[in-house]
């Protein structure tokens, strides 16, 4: 198994896991609190940046 993985990949994955579930609660806090149009469009842009990286 360390063959496989090396420790840099492990810790790449941990850090996008990391950010991708303070993301995750960023985006359920704003929707339980609802969100207006200029939150909206944060969103949608925080999210299209997200994916292009």
């Amino acid at each position: 198994m360390n063959e496989i993985l090396k420790l840099e990949d492990i810790e790449k994955l941990m850090e996008d896991s990391r950010e991708a579930i303070e993301y995750q609660n960023e985006v359920s806090n704003l929707l339980a609190g609802g969100l207006s149009r200029a939150d909206e469009q944060d969103v949608e842009a925080e999210y299209e940046e997200s994916i292009t990286q």
